[in-house]
C-alpha cells in the first residue's frame, strides 16, 4: 500500500498539472469567499486511474493526503490554506437518494447521492452524556444518553 507521504506527493503533482489556477484563486479568496478546492473525478482519473479508484474505496486516507498536499502546495509566503478542504465532484455513478440503502458495499466508500433537498433545519446539539446532581448529597452522576429518549438516574449513585 502506498505511504501517505507518497500519496501527498502524487496529489501535489496532480495539482501542478491540473489545478494550479484554481488553487491560486482559492489562495486569494481564502477563507472569506472560498474554503474548498473542488476537483473533478475525471481529471484525477486521467492523471492516475489507480489513485482515483483508491480515493473512492479509501476516502479517509486519500482525503487527508489531498488536503495535506493543498497545504504544502507552493503558494506566496503570506498565504496558508490550513483549514481548506478538497471536495471531489463528478463521481462515476450517483445513487438516487430514494434508492439509498446502506449496505456493506457503501460503508467506508465515497459516494455521490442525487436528490432534492425539500427542507433544511438548524443544526441542533445532541446530548451524548448528561450530568445530574443529587439533591440530597450533591454527588454528580454522569449518564450516557442514546437515541431512545432522555435517561435520568433512578437513585443516587
Amino acid at each position: 500500500a502506498p505511504q501517505n507521504r507518497d500519496l501527498t506527493e502524487r496529489f501535489i503533482e496532480f495539482y501542478r498539472n491540473y489545478y494550479r489556477e484554481e488553487i491560486g484563486t482559492l489562495a486569494q479568496q481564502y477563507p472569506k469567499e472560498k474554503r474548498s478546492l473542488h476537483i473533478d473525478y475525471d481529471d484525477l482519473y486521467r492523471f492516475d486511474s489507480e489513485l482515483a479508484d483508491d480515493y473512492i474505496t479509501k476516502p479517509g486516507q486519500f482525503q487527508e493526503c489531498a488536503e495535506e498536499a493543498l497545504r504544502l502546495f507552493d503558494l506566496p509566503a503570506d498565504v496558508k490554506l490550513g483549514q481548506a478542504h478538497v471536495r471531489m465532484r463528478n463521481l462515476p455513478e450517483a445513487v438516487d437518494i430514494r434508492n439509498l440503502r446502506v449496505n456493506d458495499d457503501h460503508i467506508g466508500t465515497l459516494m455521490s447521492v442525487q436528490g432534492i433537498v425539500r427542507k433544511a433545519t438548524d443544526v441542533r446539539p445532541k446530548i451524548t452524556e448528561a450530568a445530574f446532581e443529587c439533591q440530597r448529597c450533591g454527588t454528580m452522576s454522569y449518564i450516557p444518553q442514546g437515541d431512545g429518549g432522555f435517561q435520568e438516574p433512578h437513585e443516587c449513585q
